[in-house]
């Protein structure tokens, strides 16, 4: 899994750097942060919506469809996969297998 997109980060980052041509991918990084973004909510809604229609092909078209606009993002930021690699390893070391760190709440305290 991480190979797989590890390799996809490599082509999108080739593309964002004009190394490479892909017509989508090049598109994406020419609208610019909002767009991209916008990307990745919408693929997020879509994942969630296959999930509850219980539709497993959708859910894992729809899934991929969401990793490679992550990927996409993350590259237009100049963040390497490694660096959320590192993250999760932290969160699982530190929280076991869950590891999302609490977040702090209006009146300050964590959840």
């Amino acid at each position: 899994m991480a190979s797989e997109l590890e390799t996809l980060y490599e082509q999108v980052s080739k593309v964002r750097s004009g190394a490479a041509a892909d017509e989508k991918t090049a598109a994406l990084f020419e609208a610019g942060r909002e767009k991209i973004a916008k990307k990745v909510v919408e693929e997020s809604a879509e994942v969630s919506l296959a999930y509850i229609q219980g539709n497993d092909e959708d859910l894992v078209s729809e899934t991929a469809d969401l990793f490679y606009n992550l990927v996409v993002l993350l590259a237009d930021r100049g963040i390497p996969l490694s660096r959320v690699w590192e993250e999760m390893s932290m969160r699982r070391d530190a929280l076991g297998i869950a590891g999302k760190l609490p977040k702090a709440n209006r009146e300050g305290s964590r959840d």
